[in-house]
């Protein structure tokens, strides 16, 4: 006696209404048991898509009872060979498989089949015709010839024919178990033909498997089949399958660079280990993970210069290297220091405090107390902030600035304002933009009140008594002399 469940049961007790069924069996095997004529006249039951099998029987077996072709390859459900088995055990009867041994050829292919079922649905793509319908394949042995390479490996294609550069499924003696068509390292047996990027090019033919932009071949790791390919986080799947091989948090398609498989993948730190294998990939002291920001299929670039902060050695642009402002928020403000223009808070840019835009020499400390001018509120320690300090770098607590310019005496190369740069102007504390010499001694005529008279020293300013033109050009010289002192 038959026990079914759900919609099995249902349609078994219909069809068992009346006399009972003694000494039945399933002759035929479309999943229904016959009885002898004097007991069941009727035979086994109704068959709805008259696929040749009991719709009791496919119901029991997991086809469609409605559909007389269930994996539309082609092959009407009845016909399909051992069709309420699981040849390849992936939980689906023959049937409703397109590809019942798992070999990379679909049943229909295999069996000759040049024009689909009335049944059909071309349109989701499990069926091919075949393209030499002379020969064929065992759609129930995944490797028809025994030679160890999988019938759907040597039909590359998956049309039926041995095409140029294809080898035979029904000869063995031209299997190569070792064969690899995408000559990325990885033999065609290990990349199978499963299509993970969804790129309609099976593994075994990609040289991308996970389409990240990466190479298989940079991916597998050393170029030889014989050895297994690197699995960078140990999460049991290898790179070449792992779209984010570091585990990182950040996708393998961010961290590969220009994604040209032709070139090799994003190096930031030029240590020698590409950046989809590295937590830390420009060697900051930073994590990739941290620096990629909230969505990492989308990394933060602070200074928008089209490279992700986990790539850039100076995140936020300002010529001071990450590993030197890491790890502080000096101004307390929510921002740490390697993302925040100004990370002292004085007002003054990091990238005028650096020193130089060299990222490799440390930050400048213009007062020596072992804290740099971008961490420091008064870099020259003069009791001044450098938010107001008219000298920022040079002491100069007394604030002077001769020509009003904004620049203090004691940093300002030009101190008169009139153009000319201390060392070469002759007058460098009155203003003479002219540098008008008519006597010739190298003194400015403005620094001694007028014109003076050849061959006389000094002119007449030089002699007059006080409050002359000469006092005055004494008094400049000598806070020339203590400015240059000072210095």
């Amino acid at each position: 006696m038959r026990f079914f469940t759900g919609a099995a049961l249902s349609l078994g007790l219909l069809l068992a209404s009346g006399p009972a069924r003694a000494q039945c069996v399933d002759t035929d095997g479309d999943g229904c048991e016959e009885c002898p004529p004097a007991r069941d006249p009727a035979d086994d039951g109704p068959d709805a898509d008259m696929d040749g099998l009991c719709d009791a029987g496919e119901i029991a077996a997991g086809t469609d009872p409605m559909d007389a072709d269930t994996d539309d390859d082609g092959v009407r459900d009845g016909d399909e060979p051992a069709w309420s088995e699981d040849t390849d055990m992936d939980g689906a009867p023959n049937a409703a498989d397109p590809d019942a041994d798992d070999d990379g050829l679909f049943d229909g292919t295999e069996l000759g089949v040049e024009t689909p079922d009335d049944a059909t649905d071309g349109a989701a793509g499990f069926f091919v015709a075949d393209a030499d319908p002379t020969t064929t394949t065992d759609p129930l042995v995944a490797d028809t010839d025994m030679g160890g390479v999988p019938d759907g490996f040597e039909d590359r294609n998956g049309d039926g024919a041995v095409d140029e550069g294809e080898g035979d499924p029904n000869d063995a003696a031209d299997d190569d178990p070792a064969a690899d068509a995408d000559m990325d390292g990885l033999p065609d047996l290990l990349e199978g033909f499963a299509d993970p990027d969804g790129d309609d090019l099976p593994n075994a033919l990609d040289p991308d498997s996970d389409g990240d932009g990466i190479a298989d071949a940079e991916e597998e790791g050393d170029g030889d089949p014989a050895t297994a390919p690197v699995d960078t986080d140990g999460d049991g799947v290898p790179d070449w399958l792992d779209e984010d091989s570091d585990g990182d948090g950040v996708p393998d398609a961010e961290e590969a660079g220009d994604g040209d498989l032709e070139t090799p993948a994003r190096d930031s730190d030029e240590d020698g280990v590409a950046d989809f294998r590295e937590e830390d990939s420009d060697g900051d002291g930073l994590s990739d993970a941290e620096e990629a920001g909230a969505d990492p299929s989308a990394p933060r670039d602070t200074d928008g210069d089209g490279l992700p902060d986990f790539a850039d050695p100076d995140a936020d642009g300002d010529g001071i290297a990450d590993v030197d402002e890491a790890g502080a928020d000096t101004d307390g403000d929510g921002t740490p220091d390697h993302l925040d223009e100004d990370a002292d808070g004085d007002g003054v840019f990091d990238r005028e405090e650096a020193g130089d835009d060299d990222l490799a020499t440390p930050p400048v400390s213009s007062d020596r107390d072992g804290l740099p001018d971008f961490r420091d509120p008064d870099s020259d320690a003069d009791g001044v902030p450098d938010a107001t300090d008219n000298c920022r770098i040079v002491p100069n607590r007394d604030q002077l600035d001769l020509d009003g310019n904004g620049a203090g005496d004691v940093c300002d190369g030009d101190l008169d304002g009139d153009g000319w740069a201390d060392e070469d102007d002759n007058c460098p504390f009155v203003p003479n933009a002219d540098q008008a010499d008519e006597d010739g001694d190298g003194q400015g005529d403005a620094c001694t009140g007028e014109p003076e008279e050849p061959g006389v020293s000094g002119g007449s300013a030089d002699c007059a008594a006080g409050g002359s033109p000469g006092s005055g050009a004494a008094l400049l010289a000598l806070v020339a002399l203590a400015l240059r002192r000072r210095r």
